[in-house]
């Protein structure tokens, strides 16, 4: 943007740049640079990870241009505001990055100096690493930690090693995780367990198996780490989940569930979340034997899915690959066999106390 002005006659021209607070002020050509329009030199883009992310670039409009310096009336999107704020999209307004948040590695500490996000478009945790080259010859392991080769780490209180691990650890008997300290919390009255047996392999969350000699407790799979508040298993920054598990054997009507249902002639004519194990139905983990005798619904169920027909849970619904699906907003639970309300698909924004976006569900725009 420029501003001509004209001296008298047989006088000269000038070219007055244009004051400016960030780009938006300035023609499309330019760029705010030091408060003032200037003539665009930026290398053209097509995501964040072409431009300078490192000093806060973003790619806007096919050019790599450095974040706001002041907050909009209104955002749609964290690049749309400072790279201290984050858009809270339930508010459309900019607000400052919560404890522990970061868009750049320089505003992490000393201790976790890593900013786990691919872009200054997105905000993240601070970590101590995102991958091997951040740890100087150790490892990045789950959670953005640095592990040396060849060392054992160290477990809290009421903890110990996994049986053949040198850096995963388990509470013991009695005692329970706790996600936000990072320590073993003695089990209260009223806990799932408590005076009960301990549970089978069926009580699982998705993506985690039985932890090896201690019954009644789970750890995430491989490519997977805890959720924030513990009660599910999510893939790791940069991964990508494996395929899903085959689907059982087609449909057709029938199906019975091991230990008191048949199979039919041929063994292979099992309904949902059952498999044929020599010419019988057999139940997967998690489910049993309807009253019916016909199918195989979850254990804390009696049957009467949304659209199961009677093979799947309340608030759920029966697919064409032979499995049974949550409704739109619920969500399976910490005991893999219901379908329960999704706080997420109301609250489910960064931002708003609710720590749903690990990162994360819609509708939140910020996830990816």
């Amino acid at each position: 943007m420029f501003v001509l002005l004209a001296a008298g006659c047989g006088g000269t021209v000038t070219v007055q740049k244009a004051a400016c607070v960030d780009d938006e002020g300035c023609l499309g050509s330019e760029r705010c640079v030091a408060g003032l329009c200037q003539a665009a030199t930026a290398a053209t883009c097509d995501t964040d990870e072409d431009c300078a992310v490192e000093q806060g670039e973003l790619c806007r409009d096919g050019t790599c241009t450095s974040a706001p310096t002041a907050a909009p009336d209104s955002c749609t999107d964290t690049s749309d505001c400072p790279v201290t704020d984050f858009c809270n999209t339930a508010t459309s307004a900019c607000e400052p990055l919560h404890a522990g948040f970061c868009r750049l590695d320089g505003q992490c500490p000393e201790t976790a100096p890593v900013c786990d996000t691919p872009s200054p478009s997105q905000p993240g945790r601070c970590v101590e690493c995102r991958d091997d080259a951040d740890c100087n010859g150790a490892v990045c392991g789950q959670g953005g930690v640095c592990v040396g080769e060849g060392t054992t780490v160290e477990c809290p209180e009421h903890a110990s090693l996994v049986p053949g691990s040198t850096t995963v650890c388990q509470c013991d008997p009695g005692y329970l995780p706790d996600v936000t300290t990072a320590t073993c919390v003695a089990q209260e009255a009223g806990d799932p367990g408590t005076g009960t047996p301990p549970p089978d392999t069926s009580t699982c969350v998705p993506h985690a198996s039985p932890v090896p000699g201690i019954p009644g407790q789970c750890r995430c799979d491989t490519g997977y780490e805890p959720s924030t508040d513990g009660s599910s298993c999510v893939p790791l920054p940069g991964t990508t989940p494996p395929p899903p598990p085959p689907p059982p054997p087609p449909d057709d009507g029938g199906g019975g569930g091991g230990g008191g249902g048949g199979g039919g002639d041929t063994g292979d004519d099992c309904g949902p979340n059952a498999i044929p194990v020599f010419f019988l139905c057999v139940c997967l983990p998690g489910y049993v034997v309807n009253d019916g005798g016909t199918g195989c619904i979850a254990e804390s169920q009696s049957g009467g899915g949304s659209g199961g027909g009677g093979d799947c849970p309340p608030n759920s619904t029966l697919e064409g690959d032979g499995y049974c699906y949550c409704d739109p907003g619920f969500v399976v639970d910490s005991s893999g066999t219901q379908c329960v309300q999704d706080e997420c698909a109301e609250l489910g924004y960064y931002g708003d106390g609710y720590y749903c976006d690990d990162f994360c569900p819609q509708p939140d725009p910020d996830c990816y």
